[in-house]
């Protein structure tokens, strides 16, 4: 039997027997197509976060601002926040 390709609730992709892939996704929560990978704010690089990310970050690192912060500002008090 041919093999196909399903991919796990976690998005790994495995290779079943089409019965089996037709199990695992009717009742293991499996799916046919890829899974897309979401990135939390812990995942993600800072240099990579938009400035609204950066502030979110910050604010939950208990970092004080006041507004007038550019890109980088935020990226180095991310940095020094976290070292702390």
């Amino acid at each position: 039997m041919a093999k196909v390709k399903c991919y796990t609730p976690e998005g790994k992709e495995e290779m079943k027997e089409s019965v089996d892939a037709k199990e695992a996704v009717e009742f293991c929560g499996y799916t046919m197509e890829p899974v897309e990978k979401v990135e939390t704010l812990e995942e993600k690089k800072l240099d990579k976060m938009n400035k609204d990310e950066l502030v979110a970050k910050a604010e939950s690192l208990g970092v004080q601002l006041d507004g007038s912060e550019k890109k980088q500002d935020l990226i180095d008090l991310i940095e020094i926040a976290e070292q702390e």
